[in-house]
């Protein structure tokens, strides 16, 4: 028997975001919900699509400015999987959605100090020995 979770996030509309972390070595990634592509700018992007669905942040509270950066990241996650980066680039994943956190503050201090607990917080969960992820491509 197949299980279905509730569906916590699903979007209504494209969405764009251009990396700013220095990662190497991406391969382009066209897929139904979610795609990572190289404009002419040679800068990266990630788009989401209409009906890309995500969990919004684990183990933390669903805020609303924790939303569209838990996208990002699951997305940079699923790209993990999908063989578009390297695993040995999870500390880039962490700190693009500091990058978005940032980015989407109203108060410059308050984006700041979300963003550095964000990104300590996700890599302290996830260099506990023995605490493995498993992630789920689209």
């Amino acid at each position: 028997m197949i299980k279905f979770y509730k569906v916590k996030g699903q979007l209504a509309a494209q969405a764009e975001w251009r990396l700013r972390g220095k990662f190497k070595g991406l391969k382009e990634y066209k897929g139904r919900y979610y795609s990572l592509i190289q404009k002419a700018d040679k800068k990266w992007y990630l788009k989401a699509y209409i009906g890309c669905a995500w969990d919004f942040a684990t183990k933390f509270p669903d805020f609303k400015w924790v939303k569209e950066p838990s996208l990002w990241h699951d997305i940079l996650s699923w790209l993990i999987e999908q063989g578009c980066i390297s695993e040995g680039q999870n500390d880039l994943i962490d700190a693009e959605m500091a990058h978005v956190i940032r980015a989407n503050a109203k108060w410059d201090w308050l984006g700041k100090l979300r963003a550095w607990y964000i990104e300590k917080g996700t890599n302290t969960y996830d260099s506990k020995a023995g605490n493995e992820r498993k992630v789920f491509a689209a």
